[in-house]
């Protein structure tokens, strides 16, 4: 486990265990209008509540940039793996 994680299990109690850092992921919805259904990204940070920082990629594999962010926090339940550290 991450240091990062280790704190987060500290400080909240919980972290999702579903996905790890550097997991690689797709939206499974429109997530606004830059990130529709089906874009991939990677997950930078595992947050409370069922939340996770990840970073978008485009087509070119170049960051999705949000208002001047190279990341967003997204809901779990938004977002499926299609590889892990684990694989």
């Amino acid at each position: 486990m991450g240091s990062i994680r280790k704190v987060l299990k500290t400080i909240f109690g919980i972290a999702d265990e579903r996905f790890k850092e550097h997991d690689v992921i797709v939206s499974k919805q429109k997530l606004n209008s830059k990130i529709p259904k089906g874009t991939s990204g990677v997950i930078l940070l595992s947050l409370p509540k069922n939340r996770f920082e990840v970073e978008f990629l485009d087509k070119n594999n170049e960051t999705i940039y949000i208002n001047g962010f190279g990341s967003i926090s997204v809901s779990g339940d938004d977002i499926e793996a299609i590889s892990t550290l684990d694989d």
